[in-house]
């Protein structure tokens, strides 16, 4: 998975590039100097000297020690040796000097001499105006390295001749122009700091990522062969697959070797759980086939070792080709109930409570730690509910006070009491608000949130995995949750303390970031003082200035009680919160030695507690 998110990050980070290489490229090649100079003058080469008039190469060898390479050629109108003294693969960095071809004498190029070589290289209509030495280093010529004359002329364009010092050569003609021309050459070859050269660490910093881009494409192509057929011209072939349920009851359905595994188990009507939408993040797709089969990397992630080598893997994660029997939990226990709101009320700025009245012509049995799917027809919904209390009201941005359309959705939210046989259903759900002014708030928060009592919808369920062994005796149990996570931990305790009524020791650490996004506080508090057994440890990383609890990361005291207690390993653990959280709580458990079949997590990147 790793491998295709950094890929398409990547991806992106070129395609950027590649945009701004192509559009450059492209206003380049559209792109034409603006006529500075009406006429550029050649001048050949004459010599009028006769050859016995001038120095030997011998006399100027005696002159220039150093000399390197030697050239006669024609300068202001007089025969001059132009002499190399040091040499270098780029012109720009080649250093002359200048002698008389008749006298010997070495000279320089002044001021007088550059304006006659200018005159005499071009013709102008607007006059010179300044005439001046440069040194290095020049951002408008950043190869350049030694030392420049520099002419400017009076025109519509204020051009700029330039012309190396050692040579009288002519270096570059610039202007207003060709300034655009030199932007468009920087970013065309992402020469971000002007370096005037490939050398330098932004084009080797694209080339970098590019050979990482290449190799997690090669990777998630070898993941995607892994889990499809490769074989060209199979997409269309079909075969029969054997599905047994937990009845022992066979089931055979047709479908074609590319299809999803997951897809095509429910488009048979073979209910099987799913709430990520094939993502591989929430583990709920779970069958058993061949044990042999390989393991990818989101069935290593959401399933422990043994269930691997008893051949459990995730139905998302397949194709129909890959296998020919599957076993599946088809759930046969769900049903749809009829409920009625009967009570909304905010727990927190951002949590309300929920709870439901419902109707059910047969038992209904669920257990503490489950979840409910609800289904929300597209509409229009408030952002910001009427019943907002005022103390909350701070918390809330400008921006959710205004109405919203949204499509139809499929949420799941976990339930937050024990199943007592009075019949209500109760949910603690989060209402999301909007990331920025420009996208909604959460759908089937908002939705649910703005339900007023009496109105009647229609669940289904009860789903999930995540709930209380049914041997743990003589097992203590610690539960660890963050936010709105606190839902089926609370569904938890009240089964333990008051339908079980288990006499081991209860310990729940709850963490937020302020005193008041604890939800159900009180109700913790309230049972604290009941049962003898039970402990709440509540944290908050932002306290107030009236908090005298725990403050800082659940981590921090779930340490130190693991620390002291002895029978760790008689302890049953519960997660359930920010998936971030309950991966550093889950690792800091394995580092106490901690049987990882003794901890169940629910995370909010596979959790229902946390739909929007």
């Amino acid at each position: 998975m790793f491998s295709r998110f950094l890929h398409k990050y990547l991806a992106l980070i070129v395609a950027v590039q590649l945009l701004i290489w192509l559009s450059t490229g492209l206003l380049l090649g559209q792109m034409h100097s603006a006529p500075t100079i009406e006429k550029r003058v050649e001048n050949g080469v004459d010599l009028s000297e006769n050859d016995e008039e001038l120095m030997t190469i011998k006399q100027l060898l005696a002159l220039s020690p150093n000399a390197i390479s030697i050239e006669l050629v024609n300068l202001l109108g007089k025969s001059v040796y132009r002499v190399m003294t040091e040499y270098s693969k780029h012109e720009q960095e080649k250093t002359y000097e200048l002698y008389d071809a008749v006298t010997g004498e070495q000279f320089n190029l002044n001021e007088v001499d550059i304006r006659r070589l200018v005159t005499s290289k071009f013709q102008f209509t607007s006059p010179i105006t300044n005439v001046s030495l440069v040194q290095p280093p020049f951002s408008e010529l950043p190869k350049e390295k030694s030392p420049l004359w520099k002419v400017a002329v009076f025109d519509e364009f204020s051009t700029h001749i330039y012309l190396r010092a050692s040579s009288g050569d002519i270096v570059a003609v610039l202007n207003e122009n060709s300034e655009w021309t030199s932007l468009l050459m920087m970013l065309h070859f992402m020469d971000y700091q002007n370096a005037g050269s490939f050398n330098h660490w932004w084009i080797k910093l694209f080339a970098l990522l590019t050979l990482v881009m290449s190799i997690t494409g090669v990777t998630w192509l070898l993941q995607i062969m892994m889990t499809k057929p490769a074989v060209p011209g199979t997409q269309r072939t079909k075969k029969w697959l054997t599905v047994i349920d937990d009845k022992e009851a066979e089931h055979r359905i047709e479908g074609r070797v590319t299809d999803n595994l997951l897809s095509i188990l429910q488009r048979n009507k073979i209910s099987i759980e799913s709430q990520c939408g094939g993502s591989g993040t929430c583990g709920r797709c779970r069958v058993v086939i061949k044990p042999t089969d390989p393991v990818l990397t989101a069935d290593r992630y959401q399933l422990s070792k043994d269930q691997l080598k008893a051949g459990y893997r995730l139905a998302c994660q397949r194709v129909v080709g890959q296998t020919s029997i599957v076993r599946v939990d088809t759930n046969t226990l769900l049903q749809t109930i009829s409920a009625e709101l009967v009570n909304n009320e905010f727990l927190t700025p951002f949590i309300k409570e929920l709870k439901f009245k419902y109707h059910s012509p047969e038992t209904f049995v669920f257990r503490p730690g489950c979840y409910f799917k609800f289904s929300i027809s597209k509409g229009k919904t408030r952002g910001c509910p009427p019943d907002l209390p005022r103390r909350f009201r701070r918390f809330w941005p400008y921006s959710e006070r205004s109405s919203f359309f949204h499509p139809s959705v499929t949420r799941y939210y976990s339930v937050a009491n024990r199943c007592e046989g009075a019949g209500y259903l109760t949910f603690n759900i989060k209402m999301q608000p909007a990331p920025s002014s420009m996208l909604k708030p959460g759908i089937g928060s908002h939705v649910l949130g703005n339900l007023g009592i009496g109105s009647v919808l229609e669940i289904e369920g009860p789903y999930g995995g995540f709930s209380l062994p049914h041997d743990f005796h003589k097992k203590e149990f610690v539960l660890i949750g963050g936010g709105s996570g606190i839902a089926p931990l609370k569904s938890m305790i009240d089964e333990l303390l008051f339908g079980l009524q288990v006499t081991q020791s209860v310990v729940l650490f709850y963490g937020a970031r302020h005193p008041i996004d604890l939800a159900n506080h009180n109700w913790f508090k309230d049972i604290e003082t009941t049962f003898t057994n039970f402990t709440y440890c509540p944290v908050v990383s932002r306290p107030s200035n009236i908090w005298f609890g725990a403050t800082g990361h659940v981590q921090l005291p779930l340490r130190s009680f693991l620390e002291a207690h002895h029978a760790k390993n008689q302890c049953l653990f519960f997660l359930c919160g920010p998936s971030a959280m309950m991966k550093e709580v889950k690792d800091m458990l394995i580092d106490y030695s901690i049987d990882p079949n003794a901890i169940t997590v629910e995370a909010f990147a596979s959790s229902t507690t946390h739909q929007v």
